[in-house]
């Protein structure tokens, strides 16, 4: 707990008559604007304090806000994403608790955090500074290594690891995912009404929501969305101690699934065939599959999806499928030519679009820069053959970690069946990013991040079939 003794109570009792008092000064005083900026500070800092007490809170509301990739704001000369201003205060605030704890409760400050794959991240960190360094754009890499690199361990996986301690706190994270995605599903259903389907290609899609489009444009940021949803939904009624997934639940998931289908985001189909493989598997080696209503369903999926494979075969063949096609196979032969003239180190973080900048033959035909489509573009082109290993060291452990559990976990399957429908959403999410461009985004990395923190609670035997209230 963060209140460790009634002192602390007095505390920041205080701490709240003070505030009290300011503010009916400043409505004394200042004029209505200054008092708009009072009360939001004032506000920020009670917020602060009830996430540093409350830090589950926090993580909630960060995960819930995970697609706001492109709802931006703009403090002095910086851009920042709405999504990362939530983590870096989430952020903030639980180490304000660690530094209280540090002074008030020793034991309890030790037992409070760890540092989740520390070592193969720090080697992938070393890594990235060494190249920065030798990029000679050091300022602007390093600055890029802090941006992304840093915050990507310390807010998406330092926090749930540590702020996850429960069952509950998993379901709150869980249900926060599913209720965001539910949100972006509606916004993309909501897209279809407005399309001509006389001079544009009718898919799932985001929309402009007060002039700005909060999840960005394009329909993959829906569709991965989803896709992490899908899988997490159906590890929500065994947290709550069900024997057995519910049919509203798979027919939430399949919901899930149709959106992906919608968006016609080639990703968002081979990611949505490998979880069908994977879930196929599983119950198979389980003997739990009942192959001839398997065989029916497959047959029914196949004859409604005929409209959707032709529709998704006209779109690979129209303009926009093959100019997409052929942009990512020459961003990968750029790619390729870059870490051959910087094949240890790399050309440096961030470096990437710059290159693509000065390749005249991509700008005269695009017209414009791509970050890299895939991370063995992205990692390798920017921080070489080292980068490359050392994520793949980071990337290859956690989920040796998770795999290696969920085979351990055989004469426990309501905790194995947990981790692996979480997994099964961080595998998705991953492979997602390996064909895409959001390698160092809170929408991939969370999502591992709850992915180990359920991999802890089960290695404590806090998710053991006791601890679930009865059916």
């Amino acid at each position: 707990m963060f209140f460790v003794n009634n002192q602390t109570y007095v505390i920041f009792t205080k701490i709240a008559l003070i505030g009290t008092i300011l503010l009916f000064i400043g409505t004394l005083i200042l004029p209505w604007q200054n008092l708009l900026i009072f009360l939001a500070g004032l506000s920020a800092i009670g917020f602060f304090i009830f996430i540093a007490r409350y830090p589950q809170w926090g993580l909630y509301l960060l995960a819930f806000s995970l697609p706001a990739t492109s709802w931006f704001f703009y403090p002095g000369n910086f851009k920042i994403p709405f999504v990362d201003i939530i983590g870096i205060f989430v952020f903030c605030a639980f180490c304000s608790r660690l530094i209280y704890l540090s002074r008030a409760n020793i034991s309890q400050f030790k037992k409070e955090f760890n540092f989740p794959v520390l070592l193969p991240y720090l080697a992938f960190l070393t890594v990235a500074f060494l190249s920065a360094l030798y990029s000679g754009r050091a300022e602007e890499s390093t600055w890029y290594v802090v941006r992304w690199i840093v915050m990507f361990y310390f807010i998406y996986i330092f926090l749930p690891v540590n702020i996850i301690r429960d069952k509950k706190h998993l379901q709150g994270v869980i249900v926060s995912i599913v209720l965001s995605a539910l949100a972006v599903s509606l916004m993309g259903l909501a897209s279809l009404p407005q399309q001509d389907s006389n001079n544009e290609f009718v898919r799932i899609k985001p929309i402009a929501i007060a002039g700005i489009y909060p999840i960005e444009e394009n329909q993959k940021h829906i569709s991965e969305t989803v896709l992490t949803a899908l899988a997490l939904v159906l590890a929500w009624p065994l947290l709550s101690g069900k024997r057995k997934i519910p049919t509203k639940i798979w027919a939430l998931s399949a919901f899930f699934a149709l959106i992906a289908l919608g968006s016609f985001a080639r990703t968002a189909w081979i990611v949505l065939a490998l979880q069908a493989c994977l879930i196929i598997i599983y119950y198979y080696c389980h003997d739990r599959i009942n192959w001839q209503k398997i065989a029916a369903i497959i047959l029914i999926l196949l004859t409604i999806s005929l409209p959707a494979f032709w529709y998704m075969t006209k779109l690979q063949t129209s303009s926009t499928g093959i100019g997409s096609t052929e942009s990512r196979w020459l961003m990968t032969v750029i790619g390729f030519q870059g870490w051959q003239e910087h094949f240890w180190l790399g050309m440096g973080p961030g470096r990437f679009e710059p290159m693509l900048e000065t390749n005249i033959y991509f700008f005269a035909k695009y017209g414009r820069t791509f970050d890299a489509h895939g991370i063995l573009q992205k990692i390798s082109t920017e921080t070489g053959i080292l980068g490359l290993a050392a994520f793949f060291w980071l990337s290859g452990l956690i989920f040796c970690k998770l795999g290696a559990l969920i085979f351990k976990l055989k004469q426990r399957r309501q905790e194995q069946e947990i981790l692996f429908y979480v997994s099964l959403a961080a595998v998705s999410i991953f492979m997602f990013e390996f064909f895409d461009t959001f390698y160092y985004k809170g929408k991939l990395w969370l999502i591992v991040g709850v992915a180990l923190a359920a991999a802890k609670l089960i290695n404590e035997g806090k998710l053991a079939p006791k601890n679930y209230a009865s059916n």
